[in-house]
């Protein structure tokens, strides 16, 4: 999916999340970075500001999920853990309420679509990271992090809180092998990591995307 078609998926996730902060009560919680959030499947939750992640079972090493700005989590059969990676604001809103009212209006199916075609771009995502080479691995996952942060803005930034460790969680790859490549990628004038954030060359990052 590249920047266009996913301008177009956010322009589409932000209008059922204006609905849902609109028409609900809601309860407002705050969390710091650092900070974990429990989201069970009572709830709706809309991603008001921030970043939020959910991290790998085993020892909890890389990143499997991610929800920036204006983003929307439905649990389905367990409570789900995610992490702040920065300081972010959730809006809870009960679940039933929200399916009763939904499906009065004729929009749960909406709705439905939209967490389904997250969670099959979440593990498409997955199983790229798992057949991919490291340095692509970590080339697009620059590019996912960008265009997800950036939100509805057409230029693309990357978050002050990425850095290589963080970056190794996202890439599903080693520090030590993020590192190496970074670098790699530094000296070709794909990123620049001497600047916070870090900078895109967006021509160079979309020539290797092609």
């Amino acid at each position: 999916m590249r920047y266009l078609e996913f301008h177009e998926y956010l322009k589409k996730d932000s209008i059922m999340y204006s609905y849902l902060t609109k028409k609900f009560n809601k309860h407002n919680e705050r969390i710091f970075a650092g900070e974990e959030v429990k989201v069970s499947k009572e709830h709706i939750a809309v991603v008001k500001k921030g970043v939020l992640v959910k991290e790998s079972a085993e020892q909890r090493k890389f990143f499997t999920r991610s929800f920036f700005q204006e983003t929307i989590i439905v649990p389905t059969t367990h409570t789900i853990i995610l992490r702040a990676l920065e300081e972010s604001e959730i809006a809870f809103i009960k679940a039933d309420e929200v399916f009763e009212k939904l499906e009065k209006e004729e929009l749960l199916s909406n709705l439905f679509l939209q967490v389904a075609e997250k969670l099959e771009a979440d593990l498409e995502r997955q199983e790229m990271l798992a057949v991919e080479f490291p340095e692509n691995k970590i080339i697009e996952t620059l590019y996912f992090i960008s265009i997800s942060y950036s939100s509805k803005s057409l230029k693309l930034k990357l978050p002050s809180w990425l850095q290589i460790k963080i970056l190794a969680r996202f890439a599903n790859c080693s520090v030590s092998t993020t590192s190496s490549v970074i670098h790699n990628l530094h000296e070709k004038g794909i990123v620049n990591i001497m600047t916070s954030p870090w900078q895109l060359n967006v021509e160079a990052l979309e020539f290797k995307l092609a």
